[in-house]
């Protein structure tokens, strides 16, 4: 039975033959090229007895590992934290060690040197030397008849990177015969070390290696071990071919491959991927085995056959290609005759489901630019009950399905593209599509003025699916006439600025005219028109003085105040008989004062007279520069009402002489620790309407930490038949904290307060090592198909322990968690090669 593996492992088990290889080909022919030496007549051999020290040869101190205790400071910022130690190579301080050796002279010395007619004996120390490449051995015994070289006796061989050990070597420099015995490598950077009982090259582009292994771990460690009877290398297809492979995990067996080709370059080749699988309470045994493709050099493919125990077989694919100034992938899956029940109790016994997924991004470093970002799937549940075991598949509430072609200039920006969502939340409304949208970009800055030209124009057509409501088969009714509208859009937004600053503050006065304007294919109910538009002129001051002071409190820090005004002034116009096809009210802010309109899209043009009175202040370390603590606060002061509404929820906010106050306050404590606050509080403080806060710590190499609070006050919604609360009140805390160097501990709890519910929760720890990491993670989470908690109902948490494991330089399995962790613990890193 044979396989052929490829993929993330191959760079180790190409490193063995890699080495094997410069062995035989390159390490011992200077031996035989006393020509080469300045002054040797062609032909003879001439070695020097005569010692040169800087030259030496470094004996192989324990494999050059060092425990982590006797590094330097700087090697050991390049250890892995959990590492005990590190391969490091002597240092190389003669004056040729950098260069190639076929530009530099060729060294050899020896204690004494015997010569007999043809053959020549070195004894005691044999040194070679020929630019960055060194050998050394006990003896050597030079044929120049027989054109043959044995070494014999504690070989070493030595290039950057590399060092090599034997015990005896024989090369036939016309045949390229070659044979050696007890042989033995280590790759410093990657960590790698192994052994072979002997290595043989019967032909010029054959090499043949019997009883080899390998591991990452260090010298007198074996927790996980390589082992393979015989490898044959190809030089010329750079392929090898490895039998009996058998992988032991502390002398214990755990995997054999009996057959396994793999490329002995970093070139890809096509084979077996290491498989996914899992285990669940939804769908039970689950395994997925990629088949990579190497299809050419730039282009390849991927094909994952799937069984799933309660669903039945599948498959999935991908496709990838690139160039010089592109990138795509192709990727998608197929479930032929679900056989399971989705976890929201809808079934789909009996039916196929599907998803297909493109991304492209094009014209890298070029004018003309090109973007796909497309996804699509059968049903709304496929992710939440399949997911994709080994395909970076979307899975949002709203499915992306987006093509931009773009065109860049100096000064102007233009793209043409087709936009969708797909909705994949329950009775959610689906949302509109843009076929096509237009946009017309323009900037311009004149320096002798200070003035700046903006030209924004876009235009659109909205389309939309008035079959049915999402998912549910539910026909949509007069009721959501005026969400259905469809027709063109014309937006244009033109804008002249005196950009002025000095070091002690700014000016930027500007003045504008905002158009929109409509081809509607049918008028709103109780309007008339189907060409709707409204030009409103609009202008705005903002403002703001600079001061600083060294703290009165704190010895070298800087205290600054940035007192800030900005003056809106937006003309009211008509804009009742038009539609909204991509607009809603900002979430208000800290730098929500400072914007020129309230809403978010292109439909509304906001009508205010306005005065925001807003102010910074900052603790700077006045050595680095660096920002400790930043506290804004500031106001909107309404000079009119605004008549501008979306719906009526938002009247009542039309008609207030003054807004929030929004407090933001930021910190960062002793370099590592990080605060950040947003707040929205009445005028009189005794009505919080909005509030958040976080606190991290992230060391960048081990240790994360995250405590999070945020709350959010709206309006009720009308979900599943019933008006419900849609207050946000979550609360959060999420870690990872080293128990010593190798344990960590990892974990999340997320809960919403105002239904006292658990989003997700889980908890696990984490075991890493020079040479292999563990992880085990036990989780309890929710998946929604809406939108809303309602409070009382019994919601359907999923349960699982997901686990992975990696052999450090040959792969890994359990990806998934890795998502899981990065996701669920903000600043988690995964301690990868």
């Amino acid at each position: 039975m044979g396989f052929i593996f490829s993929g993330g492992h191959k760079q180790a088990l190409f490193a063995l033959p890699a080495c094997l290889l410069f062995l035989a080909s390159i390490a011992f022919s200077p031996l035989l090229r006393a020509q080469d030496t300045p002054g040797a007549n062609p032909g003879e051999i001439t070695p020097s007895t005569e010692p040169d020290v800087e030259h030496q040869v470094h004996i192989s101190n324990n494999l050059d590992w060092v425990p982590v205790d006797q590094l330097s400071v700087d090697q050991k910022t390049k250890v892995r934290s959990s590492c005990c130690g590190a391969y490091v190579e002597p240092e190389r301080n003669y004056a040729d060690a950098n260069l190639e050796p076929e530009k530099a002279s060729l060294r050899v010395s020896a204690d004494t040197t015997e010569g007999q007619g043809n053959e020549a004996t070195l004894e005691g120390d044999v040194q070679v030397s020929q630019g960055y490449r060194q050998v050394r051995s006990d003896r050597a015994i030079l044929n120049r008849e027989k054109r043959t070289v044995e070494l014999e006796g504690n070989i070493t061989f030595r290039e950057p990177g590399m060092l090599i050990t034997g015990d005896h070597a024989f090369v036939n420099m016309d045949s390229k015969d070659m044979t050696a015995t007890n042989v033995g490598f280590v790759l410093h950077e990657s960590n790698i070390r192994g052994e072979a009982q002997q290595l043989t090259r019967p032909q010029p582009n054959r090499i043949h290696v019997d009883d080899v292994s390998y591991t990452t771990c260090e010298p007198g460690n074996d927790a996980w071990l390589l082992k393979a009877s015989s490898v044959d290398i190809n030089t010329t297809t750079e392929q090898a071919t490895a039998r009996n492979m058998v992988l032991k995990v502390r002398d214990m067996p755990v995997a054999y491959i009996p057959w396994i080709r793999f490329p002995i370059t970093d070139n890809r080749t096509t084979g077996l991927l290491f498989p996914s699988i899992l285990a669940g309470n939804d769908n039970g045994f689950d395994y997925a085995q990629p088949v990579y493709l190497n299809l050419a050099p730039h282009y390849d493919a991927t094909l994952t056959p799937r069984y799933i125990q309660e669903r039945g077989a599948m498959g999935e694919g991908e496709f990838r290609y690139l160039s010089r100034t592109t990138e795509s992938r192709f990727s998608g899956g197929y479930l032929w005759d679900d056989q399971g029940d989705s976890s929201n109790g809808r079934t789909y016994k009996g039916e196929d489901r599907w998803t297909l997924g493109i991304d492209h991004v094009g014209g890298k470093g070029e004018r003309w630019n090109t973007l796909v970002d497309y996804t699509d799937v059968s049903d709304i549940d496929y992710f939440r009950d399949v997911d994709s075991a080994s395909l970076a598949l979307s899975s949002a509430n709203h499915l992306n399905q987006q093509a931009r072609l773009g065109y860049a200039t100096s000064n102007w920006d233009l793209t043409a593209q087709t936009q969708a969502f797909e909705t994949l939340i329950l009775d959610g409304l689906e949302q509109y599509r843009q076929l096509p949208r237009l946009d017309a970009v323009g900037h311009y800055r004149f320096d002798e003025t200070d003035l700046v030209l903006s030209l924004k124009q876009h235009y659109v057509m909205f389309d939309h699916s008035e079959d049915d409501i999402a998912g549910t088969g539910t026909p949509w009714t007069t009721d959501d006439r005026n969400t259905t509208i469809t027709g063109s859009r014309l937006r244009m937004d033109y804008a002249v600025t005196w950009d002025k600053e000095w070091l002690w503050g700014f000016f930027k006065p500007t003045f504008a005219a905002k158009y929109i304007g409509y081809n509607l294919d049918d008028p709103l109910i109780h309007h008339s028109d189907e060409t709707p538009d409204a030009l409103a002129p609009v202008a705005s001051l903002d403002t703001g003085l600079f001061f600083e002071r060294t703290s009165n409190l704190l010895q070298g820090f800087i205290q600054t105040f940035e007192p800030r005004l900005y003056y809106l002034n937006s003309e009211h116009k008509d804009q009742s008989a038009m539609p909204n096809f991509d607009t809603s009210e900002l979430t208000f802010g800290y730098y929500q004062l400072f914007r020129d309109d309230r809403f978010s899209g292109s439909d509304r043009i906001g009508d205010t007279e306005q005065l925001t009175i807003g102010a910074t202040s900052r603790i700077i370390d006045a050595r680095t520069g660096q920002e400790k603590i930043r506290l804004s606060l500031g106001q909107v002061i309404y000079l009119s009402d605004r008549r501008i509404a979306l719906t009526n929820q938002d009247v009542q906010e039309l008609t207030r002489d003054s807004s929030d106050i929004a407090i933001e306050f930021a910190g960062r404590f002793a370099e590592l620790w990080r605060f950040q606050s947003d707040l929205l509080t009445t005028d009189d403080g005794g009505t919080i309407n909005k509030a958040s806060f976080t606190l991290r710590y992230n060391d960048y190499t081990d240790t994360v930490f995250n405590l999070g609070y945020r709350y959010s006050r709206r309006e009720n919604v009308l979900s599943g038949g019933r008006f419900v609360r849609a207050d946000i009140d979550q609360a959060e805390i999420s870690l990872a904290i080293p128990l010593n160097a190798n344990w960590r501990l990892l974990g999340r709890y997320y809960h919403d307060l105002r239904v006292n519910q658990e989003l997700e929760v889980f908890a696990g720890i984490e075991y890493s090592s020079c040479c292999w990491r563990l992880s085990v993670v036990g989780r309890r989470w929710i998946d929604r198909d809406d939108t809303y908690f309602i409070g009382d109902e019994d919601l359907n948490h999923n349960n699982g322990i997901f686990f992975q494991i990696q052999f450090r330089g040959l792969a890994g399995t359990g990806q998934r968690l890795n998502n899981i962790l990065s996701e669920g613990i903000y600043g988690y890193t995964p301690p990868e090669d």
